[in-house]
């Protein structure tokens, strides 16, 4: 019998992989320079935004073909674009911090969701568990301003998107070791 690796999960996985690298990349250029103008902040910040939505989307149509259950996934696609309409509609500070932090916290609870429901790395369900924590602290801590911004969204993106990345390179990994039975 002719065995292979699954190609549509194997696909899946990369798209993941790529939301968390976008993540820890953006979140480290956020981070390196704190003072730069705000609408720098907020054009990197829209940048992840679009990255991590168009990676979702493209990781739903995989979830779709794999048979993986996909409602978290739509939900952070829906919860991006929204994010996205919103901080490019209202781009001060305030409305761009709030933004980031519901937004952290919705898509880190559905990492949540979806790590337990498929069993799947411990390393997602870190990094959702780190979105919502540094979502609310994106929503709950009144001071920051113009400079905190910044630090506040890159961490955000680093630390979650940094976990994502290594719990998805984890399942890339045991996806790519098991093979299935190929259909003759």
């Amino acid at each position: 019998m002719n065995e292979s690796v699954n190609p549509q999960e194997v696909r899946l996985w990369v798209a993941l992989a790529g939301r968390g690298c976008v993540g820890a990349v953006i979140g480290m250029i956020l981070m390196a320079d704190p003072w730069a103008p705000h609408g720098r902040t907020v054009g990197l910040f829209l940048a992840y935004l679009l990255a991590d939505c168009a990676l979702g989307v493209y990781a739903l149509t995989r979830a779709r073909a794999s048979g993986v259950r996909r409602g978290p996934l739509v939900l952070i696609s829906v919860v991006d674009a929204v994010a996205i309409a919103l901080v490019a509609a209202f781009p001060a500070t305030l409305p761009v911090r709030l933004i980031g932090g519901i937004r952290a916290i919705i898509t880190g609870v559905s990492d949540v969701r979806w790590s337990n429901r498929h069993d799947i790395s411990a390393l997602v369900m870190l990094g959702g568990i780190a979105a919502v924590g540094l979502g609310v602290l994106l929503v709950g801590w009144p001071g920051p301003g113009t400079v905190a911004l910044p630090w506040l969204l890159g961490l955000q993106a680093m630390v979650s998107g940094s976990l994502f990345l290594a719990g998805a390179l984890s399942e890339l990994r045991r996806v790519a070791t098991t093979v299935v039975p190929h259909a003759a």
